[in-house]
């Protein structure tokens, strides 16, 4: 009986790793909102993309929330944490939806995120 267990045990844990492996390979782009500022933690997306989601942020004033962009079929897909309005989550979608794709990962030769503005004020001061 132990024999049958391990193997469903190890079936199972075999599967939610291939999930996982999936789902980051599908992501396009993590980002946080926090104190008002897109903070990306995974990805790279074209920089006149990045500042627009970062324009509507700022605008919006939104303080805390998370973004995911995913690849869904040649084009991108946004997903927001509930904490982000309503409105405010569609003017995200708008600013990724107006490009496509191959252009969204298009980051000008460039494999480096540039940092938001205030944080690269903030560290010239230092």
């Amino acid at each position: 009986m132990f024999d049958g267990l391990g193997y469903v045990i190890i079936t199972f844990g075999g599967l939610a790793a291939l999930w996982f492996a999936a789902k980051r390979a599908i992501t396009v782009l993590q980002a946080n909102i926090v104190d008002g500022e897109l903070i990306v933690r995974r990805g790279v997306i074209a920089p006149r993309v990045l500042d627009g989601m970062r324009e509507v942020v700022k605008r919006s004033k939104i303080k805390r929330g998370s973004v995911r962009i995913e690849r869904d079929a040649g084009h991108a897909r946004l997903f927001c944490s509930a904490s982000i309005p309503g409105a405010d989550a569609q003017r995200l979608r708008n600013v990724v939806g107006s490009i496509p794709l191959a252009q969204l990962l298009n980051t000008g030769g460039s494999a480096t995120l540039r940092p938001s503005k205030s944080r690269s004020k903030a560290k010239s001061r230092m």
